[in-house]
C-alpha cells in the first residue's frame, strides 16, 4: 500500500523530539523521533510504499528504537493511504501488453466508419482551406488558453481551414487513390500522426456562431471535406451544464473528439489501442489550437466534461462511443489578444 501525508500536516522537531502539528487537532509530541520524523516528511514529499518507507527508515537511522513509526502515524491518520498512484499504474499496464490477440481487421468490415466518413444527410459542403502567411514562431508564442470569447461569427473558410488542416486530409487534392495507408485503416492520411495509420479518433462539429451554418452536432468527413448532420442543437445553458461551466460563451464553434471503441482494427494494437488514441486526440488538438492562434483566434481545450451525458446528447453509443476531448474555438476580446 502507498501512504502519504495527510493534508495540513506540519512536522517539526524541537530537540530530539518530533512535534506534529494537525489541523483542527492537538498536536503530538513524540519523544525522541524528532530525526526519524524530519527524515520522514523529506521522504513523504511524495506518496511512498509503506514497506519501502519502514526500509527507509531504518537504513537511515539503524540506531533508533524497534517501534513502528510508520504504523503508528497510520493509527493516528497522519499518514493516509494513496490509490490513486497504484491504481494509474495499473491502468497504464494494462496498455502495455506484449502482443495483440485480436488481429486488425480489414476496412471495409468497419461499415459503421465507413458509412460516417462517406454517407450522411443535412450535408454542409465546406470551402478550400485558406491559411495564408503565418510564422511557425509568431503561432507558438501567441498560443494561449482563452477563457473570454468575442461573439464574433466565425467564416466557414476560417472553420474550413482549421478543420481540413488540424484534424483532416490536408489543403492539396489527392495526388493518389484514397487508398488506406495500412490494413485496417481508414482511407487517406491526415495531417496528425496516428499509431499505425489507423486514425482512431473523430470529429464532431458544433457551431455556435459560423456564417451560414445552422448550429447542431455534425460529423466531419475528412475526405470530402464535409460535414453532415448528426445530432440536434441543444440550448446554451444545457451545453455549458454539459461542459460543467467551462467559460466557452461567446465562442465561435466547438469540436468534439471522439473515440468508436468498437471498432475491430483496434486490434492491431489490443489495449494499447486506447493510448495511442488519446495520444493522436493530444495531436489533433495541438493542430487545432496552433491554427487558431494562426488565424487570430482564441482556443480553450477542455477535458472536464459530463461524459456520459456529453458523449449521449452528441448522438454517439455511450459508452462504446465517448467523446474525449472538447476544443472551444473563437475570436477573443480585443484586449485578450
Amino acid at each position: 500500500m502507498m501512504v502519504r501525508l495527510a493534508d495540513g500536516v506540519r512536522i517539526r522537531a524541537v530537540g530530539k523530539d518530533g512535534i506534529i502539528e494537525r489541523p483542527g487537532r492537538e498536536s503530538l509530541t513524540l519523544p525522541e523521533e524528532g530525526a526519524r520524523l524530519h527524515t520522514l516528511a523529506v521522504l513523504l514529499q511524495t506518496p511512498r510504499l509503506e514497506t519501502w518507507l519502514r526500509h527507509a527508515l531504518d537504513q537511515a537511522h539503524p540506531e533508533s528504537p524497534n517501534e513502528d513509526l510508520v504504523c503508528r502515524l497510520m493509527n493516528e491518520e497522519i499518514l493516509l493511504p494513496w490509490s490513486l498512484g497504484p491504481t494509474l499504474a495499473d491502468l497504464h499496464q494494462r496498455t502495455t501488453p506484449r502482443w495483440s490477440a485480436w488481429p486488425a481487421a480489414h476496412p471495409g468490415l468497419e461499415t459503421e466508419r465507413v458509412l460516417r466518413e462517406s454517407a450522411g444527410e443535412g450535408l454542409v459542403e465546406l470551402p478550400s482551406p485558406v491559411l495564408g502567411d503565418i510564422r511557425l514562431l509568431d503561432v507558438l508564442e501567441n498560443r494561449r488558453t482563452a477563457r473570454r470569447f468575442s461573439d464574433r461569427a466565425m467564416t466557414q473558410v476560417v472553420l474550413a481551414t482549421i478543420l481540413a488542416l488540424g484534424a483532416g486530409s490536408g489543403a492539396g487534392e489527392l495526388t493518389a487513390p484514397p487508398y488506406p495507408l495500412v490494413w485496417g485503416g481508414p482511407a487517406a492520411g491526415r495531417t496528425y500522426p496516428s499509431g499505425g495509420a489507423l486514425y482512431p479518433i473523430e470529429v464532431l462539429v458544433y457551431p455556435l456562431r459560423v456564417d451560414g451554418v445552422e448550429t447542431r452536432f455534425y460529423y466531419y468527413q475528412p475526405l470530402p471535406h464535409r460535414m453532415v448532420s448528426y445530432a440536434t442543437a441543444q440550448p446554451s445553458e444545457a451545453m455549458i451544464s454539459l461542459l460543467n461551466d467551462h467559460p466557452i460563451e461567446g465562442a465561435s464553434v466547438l469540436l468534439f473528439l471522439f473515440m468508436d471503441f468498437a471498432r475491430l482494427s483496434l486490434g492491431k494494437y489490443g489495449e494499447k489501442s486506447y493510448r495511442l488514441a488519446l495520444l493522436e486526440a493530444g495531436h489533433i488538438a495541438q493542430n487545432v489550437l496552433l491554427l487558431a492562434a494562426g488565424l487570430g483566434l482564441a482556443g480553450l481545450p477542455i477535458c472536464g466534461f459530463r461524459d456520459e451525458e456529453l458523449s449521449s446528447t452528441a448522438g454517439l453509443a455511450f459508452p462504446y462511443e465517448a467523446i474525449l476531448y472538447c476544443l472551444a474555438i473563437g475570436s477573443p476580446l480585443d484586449n485578450d489578444a
